[in-house]
């Protein structure tokens, strides 16, 4: 089995913590895809605003991964 590479995140306003993953090409890629260019920003919406005020609101989000990456979704909005 392959060791994991460590990644520590920070995202601004919305704190820091490590995410691990394959050392591979493909996990690179949707590392840098998510966390980097933030591609999944809801601030890029045109309610954006609007969504993150909603989820704000709630106690605790309900976020659902269903498993077709490697998590790193879950873990961006869970930040």
């Amino acid at each position: 089995m392959r060791s994991l590479e460590k990644l520590d995140i920070r995202l601004p306003d919305r704190g820091s913590r490590t995410f691990r993953h394959r050392p591979t090409r493909a996990d690179r890629g949707v590392v840098a895809q998510i966390f980097e260019a933030q591609d999944y920003s809801l601030g890029r919406l045109q309610r954006g605003a609007e969504l993150v005020s909603l989820c704000e609101q709630m106690r605790r989000p309900l976020i659902l991964d269903f498993g077709a990456n490697i998590g790193a979704a879950a873990v961006y909005f869970g930040m």
